[in-house]
Formats: C-alpha cells, structure tokens, sequence
C-alpha cells in the first residue's frame, strides 16, 4: 500500500555543530538541533516528578519491612516493560515480595477497574503500584484503598479533571507539575520512580548498589513502541538502551524477541524495536494474555526466554492474518459507502460481527492510511446508529487538505552511499516528533520484480545520472505491473541493507510523489 502525496520540503535551520558528516548536521538543524545531541547518562533530565518524595517513601517503607508490593501494568508493549522494570527494579533493590498483576482486555477493560480491583485485593498486597495506567481509574483505587492498601499510581496519560485518591501520584501531565520532559512513557515514569526510591534508600543508610542504568533496555523498547514523543531526555534513553541491547547487555527476552524474528542484535535499531519486537509484545495482549510477554521479560535464562518469545511470535503472526482478513473486509465497506454516497465522506465509521476486539484498532489505523479521513471500526453494536450519526455531524464540520508529507529534499547521487546511510543511523535514534529523515527524488527505473510475495523490489538510478541502487517499496506489489511514470519522483529513506554477509545502501521508498507545494 504505497500513497500518491504532495511534498512539502522542509525548511533549512542552519547546520548542527559537531557533527562529522554534513548532511547530518543539516538535518539536525532543520530538526531545531544547534549542535549534535549528547546522549550521556550524566545528561539525564534528574529525577524530580511531583509526588517522587512520597512514592519512594512508601516503597522505601515497604521495602525496610518485608511488605507485599503488587505491580498493576496495562495490556501493551508501554505497561509490559514498565512491568516487567518495576518488578526487576524494586528486587534489585532490595524488594523481596514483589508480584505483578495484569488486566485482561476483554475481562476488565482499560485500567485498574472494580473487578481488576477486588482480584487483587485477592492477592492481599500491602502496596499497590500501578504502571501506564490508573490516572482515570478512580472506583478501582477507591476500592483499594478503602482495604487499607496504599496506591502509588504512575502514569504518563492526560488526567481528567479529578485526580484519583491515591497514596501518590507520579505523572508528569498532572496540572501544575513543572517536570521539563513531560513525554515521558509509562516505563520511563517507572523508570524516574526507581532512581527515586534509590536515593531514598541510600538515605535511609541501605546499600543499594544495583544499576539502574541496566534497565534501560526496557525502557528504550517500551518508550519507542508507545510512539511518545522522542524529546531529548527520551532520545537519550532509548539511545543508553539500544547501546546496551547491541552489545548484548539486556534482559534475554529482549533478545529473543529480537532473535526470533531474524534481527542481529549488532545492528539494532529504534525501528526494530518499534516494529519488530513491540508488535509481538503487543499481539499478547490483543489476542491473548500480556502476562505471556511479562514472562518473557522476566526471563532470566535464554531458554526460557526464546520459548516465550516463540509463543509471541506465533501470536503476531496470527495477528497479522487477522489484521490481514479483516482491512480486506474494512475496505470493501469502506468501498461501499463511498459508492452509496458518490463521494468520499467527511469520515468512516464501519462494523462488522467477526472482527476481533483486539485488532480493530489497527484495522481502523490502516483504513485512514488509505483514505486520509478518521476512521473509527467496532467489534460490537452497542448504540452504533447512534455513534454513526454523531460521528458523521462531527466529521463534517472538518475541510480536508490535500495529502502532504514534509521531505528533507533532494539527496545529490554522490551521497547515496553507505557512508551517509550509517551516518544518518548514528545520528539516531529517530522517531515520533523526532522524524526520520525522508527525502524526496527523480529516479530512473532500470528494473522492477516481486519480492516476498507483496513487495516491490526496484534498480534505480538518479535522474541526470550516476550510480545504480536498489529500492524496495513495502506492500506495493501491485505496482510491478503497471505503468509507471519516467522520471519517477518518490519519496524515500536512505537505509541500510544487509544481506547474506553484504552490506549495501538501499532506498525504502514511503510514496509517488505528485507535486511539490510551497513552504
């Protein structure tokens, strides 16, 4: 699936000092970067969230006195590793009953809900914590507490406008909490929770020689695979993480996810975690149980670890072809109201009886990629002639602009070599609000194929001349066949390929392009 664009390029903002290569430095720069970033833990943004000082005494606490902790995570990749942190990260420091807990999507819902609730009171804990979650959960901790159990809450998600009564809260979107990296994920709150209670602990007198900085490979996958922005503090740890994960120096369900999917662990990258390893973390939780994922996280032999990563990938696969069935259904109704309306609507709102809870949302995520309108899918019909009316008023209030994505420009023919492709990956990691750079260009298409049954694999050279170098265009298949426009002006990402032991530059091309606009 490959759109048709405009290209809107993206304006020049001076040059970043300090960078070895040129065209970093330039992007760096369009990127409101002065000088190139630097991603040294002593640069860390310090621990000094709202309600830190209570939450790491309570812990403390509990800690001193053998008490029972009861960590509450949520069903995705976000709350799996900032689980899977707290739980390695309050043993680590000292924490001898910690137990860990995980909602059921279908069964309790988003959140530490009453029924959630009243299951762990079952477990009898002393403390609750809650991870990625309980921000809006207001009955559950009510219930909770009202057992005599103290509730910390860290969550990274926008509170409504009542805070819930909890023991602590720690989350940087709460009203009046002057903390400067308010993009924080889940796991990255846990994260600041733990250096907390270890300054607290080393107050107190305990020696409390555990690394907190070797949890950072969790907190590097689960920042990327919540896709929170990437602000500098988030970059510098996922960049710590990913430096740990390539030298081998993280959990061994880290590895495994990564392994069983084929990745080489010496050249990992921020997109690896955000679309190899987070998918089959979060394909758990859609089709199944999160808890499979915990366990693979908490894994501390490679064995274990590789047979739980197996069972995550056999999901992800059964999720793919349930993501697969369902878009094919999604755009033939999609195709059908179009076809009723004789136009395309403001938005989409679409049904059917046999999808999955757990993957419509992806459903839904596809079907605006293709149509460029909100789109909004349901695995059941509670009111849904009501939502459609609502929704449909709403959406046409809204005017459409034309399709745009924002390019870095042209890249000259000399620079698509290895050489910059491995500069622009050092100069990572990239991600959300922290874009990889795409660059747009006129190619010569010397010879096009089918690839792994969908993909479009392409020999290209740059309009004007120079050297040959292959492309691959993902889901585009379908254009193999036919007629294409010369020069071909896409939209690309200047990657790097390795293959069979050969190293080579390759272009990832995201779109055809159809124009370029104004600035």
């Amino acid at each position: 699936m490959i759109r048709t664009v405009q290209v809107r390029r993206r304006p020049e903002n001076g040059h970043a000092a300090g960078c070895s290569s040129t065209i970093v430095a330039r992007l760096l720069g369009a990127r409101g970067a002065p000088k190139s970033p630097d991603y040294s833990l002593r640069e860390l943004t310090r621990p000094t969230l709202g309600g830190l000082e209570t939450a790491s005494r309570i812990l403390a606490d509990a800690i001193e006195r053998d008490k029972t902790i009861l960590i509450v995570g949520d069903f995705d990749a976000d709350g799996a590793t900032g689980t899977a942190l707290a739980v390695r990260g309050l043993r680590g420091l000292g924490a001898r009953n910690v137990q860990w807990r995980m909602p059921d999507r279908v069964r309790h819902g988003y959140g530490l809900g009453p029924k959630l609730a009243e299951e762990c009171l079952v477990l009898k804990p002393d403390v609750l914590v809650t991870v990625d979650q309980g921000i809006s959960s207001h009955a559950g901790i009510e219930r909770v507490r009202a057992a005599g159990v103290e509730v910390i809450v860290t969550d990274h998600h926008l509170p409504g406008l009542r805070l819930p009564d909890a023991s602590a809260i720690v989350n940087p979107n709460c009203p009046g909490d002057p903390y400067p990296s308010r993009h924080l994920a889940g796991v990255g709150v846990m994260f600041y929770v733990l250096a907390a209670l270890r300054g607290e602990l080393r107050r107190r007198g305990r020696s409390t020689n555990f690394r907190l900085d070797a949890l950072l490979d969790l907190v590097a996958l689960g920042t990327v695979a919540d896709l929170v922005q990437l602000d500098e503090n988030n970059r510098r740890m996922v960049y710590q993480g990913l430096k740990r994960i390539r030298a081998h120096r993280c959990a061994p369900g880290i590895v495994a996810l990564l392994e069983v999917a084929g990745r080489n662990l010496s050249h990992i990258t921020a997109a690896d975690l955000g679309f190899i390893a987070g998918p089959r973390l979060n394909a758990a939780g859609r089709l199944d149980d999160i808890s499979v994922g915990i366990r693979c996280l908490l894994a501390d032999d490679a064995d274990t670890a590789m047979q739980l990563a197996g069972e995550l990938d056999r999901f992800n696969r059964e999720r793919q072809s349930l993501q697969a069935e369902m878009t094919e259904k999604a755009i033939e109704l999609a195709d059908a109201v179009t076809a009723k309306l004789e136009r395309m609507p403001g938005g989409l709102c679409l049904y059917a009886p046999d999808w999955h809870p757990g993957v419509v949302g992806l459903v839904a995520s596809r079907i605006c990629e293709k149509t460029q309108r909100p789109v909004v899918a349901f695995a059941d019909q509670p009111r849904l002639s009501a939502f459609q009316q609502a929704f449909d008023e709403h959406v046409a209030r809204f005017k459409y602009p034309a399709d745009e994505v924002l390019s870095d420009g042209e890249l000259p023919a000399r620079e698509l070599t290895l050489e910059t492709a491995l500069a622009i990956s050092d100069a990572g990691p990239w991600g959300q609000g922290w874009e990889e750079p795409l660059f747009d260009g006129r190619f010569t298409v010397l010879d096009r194929r089918v690839v792994g049954g969908s993909h479009l694999k392409l020999s290209l050279e740059a309009h004007g001349g120079g050297p040959v170098i292959e492309a691959i265009a993902f889901r585009a298949g379908d254009l193999c066949h036919q007629e294409i426009t010369s020069p071909l002006h896409v939209t690309y990402r200047l990657e790097i390929n390795r293959w069979r032991g050969n190293t080579t530059p390759q272009l990832n091309i995201q779109h055809l392009v159809e124009a370029i606009t104004s600035s």
